[in-house]
């Protein structure tokens, strides 16, 4: 994926525009990506390499991607710079949990940023060259910010009390798919680690000074704060929960059927007739008694965010 300005695109599928929205459940979600089944680590070093620009081996690789004569990932000549990235590129890897399928995936995102530009370094630019170079810099400065608030959350200050603190994640697309590296309340364990380019050169001092104070505020920023389980919460059962809870709120349905290995959260995730299909595959179970049992496992995740909401208020 390579944001900058306001558009996504889809860098293994150019030129699709990607969408990144919030599911219900407040989980990050791009829409329209191309996902590719990678098996070892030189096929993802392919898929890398592939979303960037054309290298002769992808035609032997066993990776099955479409082709394209170049890379669509966008580099041009600036003053500092004879390729210069003029966007954000994100590789995203999803892993999933073979020997627990009832486990969230894991995510690995990969980010390479495009540098700030000062206007020294935009003296030579054209209009386009501006434009993108405001960009860069907007969507570098909201990531700033967001790491700045992020660390002063956990910092309580004279008075001894935690103040609540705005983190300004949504503000932009690269901010928004890093969620939950800077959402106070995420209750997934996430970690942060940031590799900053500084240029020994003298000429470039304050540059790396800039740098430098940049990524500083990473090292108070700590691991996300656990929000307390709610044993009501659909969304917070394992699958032997929720098997307990489906056998005590209807009998008829076959757990074995209905959630072999699911969680609550992604039970939730199926679609209406999904549930519902599943539900009448159990020996005596209508449509009616399955549409209402799914409306009764919704009420419960519904009453329990409300109630979590009004507590965070």
């Amino acid at each position: 994926m390579s944001p900058i300005l306001t558009v996504t695109i889809d860098l293994l599928a150019f030129p699709n525009d990607l969408m990144i929205l919030e599911d219900v459940f407040g989980k990050v979600q791009v829409k329209g990506v191309l996902e590719v089944h990678v098996r070892t680590a030189e096929e993802v070093l392919a898929v890398i390499e592939r979303g960037a620009v054309e290298y002769p081996s992808f035609k032997k690789s066993s990776v099955n991607l479409p082709l394209s004569p170049l890379g669509h990932r966008r580099t041009e000549g600036t003053s500092k710079n004879a390729t210069s990235s003029r966007s954000h590129a994100i590789c995203r890897i999803r892993v999933k949990n073979l020997s627990r399928p009832e486990a969230e995936d894991g995510v690995l995102h990969l980010l390479d940023l495009a540098g700030s530009e000062s206007s020294a370094d935009t003296r030579w630019h054209n209009k386009e060259r501006v434009l993108e170079s405001v960009g860069i810099n907007k969507s570098l400065a909201i990531l700033k910010e967001c790491i700045q608030k992020r660390a002063a959350v956990d910092d309580v200050g004279t008075s001894g009390v935690r103040q609540h603190i705005h983190v300004p994640y949504r503000s932009s697309k690269l901010t928004m798919l890093l969620k939950d590296a800077f959402e106070v309340a995420s209750g997934r364990a996430c970690r942060t680690v940031v590799i900053a380019m500084v240029n020994p050169s003298i000429l470039d001092t304050p540059q790396s000074l800039s740098t430098l104070r940049y990524v500083a505020p990473l090292k108070m920023m700590k691991q996300g704060s656990k929000h307390m389980t709610d044993p009501n919460d659909p969304r917070e059962w394992t699958n032997t929960e929720l098997c307990a809870r489906v056998s005590a709120l209807h009998r008829s349905i076959d757990t074995n059927i209905l959630c072999p290995y699911e969680s609550g959260k992604q039970i939730l995730r199926l679609s209406e007739a999904e549930f519902i299909e599943r539900c009448t595959n159990s020996p005596g179970v209508t449509v009616k008694a399955a549409k209402d049992f799914y409306d009764k496992i919704w009420g419960l995740a519904i009453d329990a965010r409300s109630k979590r909401n009004k507590k965070d208020c």
